[in-house]
């Protein structure tokens, strides 16, 4: 009986691990600061994106070369390797809602902005951790 016992939980565990198989990829993680060059309006614009937090509580910083200063998220929300931030732009008009929305291969990115009926593509690189 005890040989039987032995045997029945030795082939189980042994069917437990064939069923588990490698694991899957890491989760995605979007926090780090991504480099950006995008074309506005014919204008070549150049900065950066930092994101900050964790599932859930996600802030984002972008500074360019078209306005001074930091703008601060209003949300960040990521779905899959798909990254869409909504901030405020300060600009001679005043503040401007943007729209940014982008995914993520490995550590480049493609996307596109939208702000006031405009829009166009931007594309950039996450710098690598130091």
């Amino acid at each position: 009986m005890q040989k039987w016992f032995s045997l029945s939980l030795a082939v189980a565990l042994l069917a437990g691990c064939a069923t588990l198989g490698s694991p899957g990829p890491a989760p995605f993680q979007p926090a780090g600061t991504y480099d950006f060059t995008a074309d506005v309006m014919g204008d070549l614009v150049t900065g950066t994106i930092r994101i900050e937090g964790a599932p859930g509580d996600y802030r984002a910083v972008l500074t360019s070369t078209m306005a001074p200063g930091e703008a601060r998220a209003r949300s960040v929300r990521v779905e899959d390797q798909t990254i869409t931030i909504h901030l405020d732009m300060d600009s001679p008009m005043g503040f401007v809602p943007v729209q940014l929305e982008y995914t993520v291969d490995d550590d480049r990115f493609t996307g596109t902005w939208s702000a006031m009926g405009d829009w166009g593509t931007f594309r950039g690189q996450r710098r690598q951790a130091t």
